[in-house]
């Protein structure tokens, strides 16, 4: 690959995730001075790292973790956006996410104590725990009620 198809590459990599703008910032600073870029840019930045290879497969580890969130939903609404765009799979731990964080998933592998208690499509989800007596409660949040459900 040439040098300029490398550019090329980061170029269009910094621009799905939003991060072109923060191109020549400091992700940190020296002895905590200054305030660098924000936590959602860090994970993205990690993210592009691994983008600009190509994977036809991304595995993440808790991409959201120490995100508030707004940056946490930003965060997976561009994995989904990049799965889809370039047809890859991303596959990703997320512990607790918020109901519009959720909602985004294409499938769900829902664990409990190392146990899978659900896996397939999300739409199925909830049909799923109601066939099997765990009914979500009227008007209580689908992604409580899961992480509620696979703690006890």
């Amino acid at each position: 690959m040439t040098r300029a198809a490398k550019e090329l590459k980061v170029y269009e990599v910094e621009k799905q995730l939003g991060i072109h703008h923060i191109r020549d910032s400091l992700i940190g600073s020296a002895e905590g001075k200054g305030r660098g870029i924000s936590g959602g840019e860090k994970r993205r930045v990690g993210i592009a790292c691994e983008l600009v290879t190509s994977p036809s497969i991304l595995f993440l580890d808790e991409p959201t973790s120490g995100l508030d969130a707004y940056n946490a939903f930003n965060v997976v609404e561009c994995l989904v956006t990049l799965a889809k765009t370039y047809k890859r799979t991303v596959i990703f731990t997320i512990h607790q996410p918020r109901s519009n964080i959720v909602a985004l998933f294409d499938r769900l592998v829902l664990l409990a104590q190392g146990r899978t208690v659900f896996s397939g499509p999300f739409s199925q989800c909830q049909p799923y725990f109601d066939r099997i007596g765990y009914a979500c409660p009227p008007g209580f949040n689908i992604a409580d009620y899961l992480v509620d459900l696979t703690m006890h």
